[in-house]
């Protein structure tokens, strides 16, 4: 029925300290399951430089979403994602 929707409280994902000093950008492509209450089950990072992965798997676990559902029911979604570390102004 639609793709579920992040929590306003997600804690957000910080931009490692040495890559934010160095302005260096990348990318982690995540895969993650949303479970019937709208939890993160269970996540896997996919690719990315290490840094980025470890901002990301600091807080992925701990996201939430809105219950996802299908024809009305409460089901579980996988999703996969793409997460841009960008520097501002650029």
């Amino acid at each position: 029925d639609g793709r579920p929707e992040p929590s306003a409280k997600n804690p957000k994902i910080l931009y490692p300290d040495w890559e934010e000093r160095h302005e260096r950008e990348g990318e982690v492509r995540v895969e993650y399951i949303i479970d019937e209450e709208g939890r993160v089950e269970s996540f896997k990072v996919l690719s990315g430089l290490a840094p980025f992965r470890r901002a990301v798997s600091d807080v992925l676990g701990r996201w939430e979403f809105s219950k996802p559902t299908h024809r009305g029911r409460r089901v579980k979604v996988r999703v996969i994602q793409v997460i841009r570390f960008k520097m501002e102004g650029r």
